[in-house]
């Protein structure tokens, strides 16, 4: 996905050339990017596994 693209600026070198659009799609939150998921976003610690992927896809 993105964060994949944006890696292979990084590891050759040329950070510089990556999409300001790109960024800016590498800021947005979990909920900002999917915001199908808006409704558990209050509850999303009730949702162990889903909880868990969503602390990893902040992470990243």
């Amino acid at each position: 996905m993105n964060i994949a693209g944006t890696l292979s600026f990084v590891l050759t070198a040329k950070t510089k050339e990556i999409p300001q659009r790109q960024i800016e799609k590498l800021e947005l939150s979990f909920f900002r990017w999917f915001p199908q998921y808006k409704f558990v976003e209050e509850s999303v610690c009730e949702y162990k596994e889903f909880y868990m992927e969503y602390k990893n896809f902040e992470l990243a």
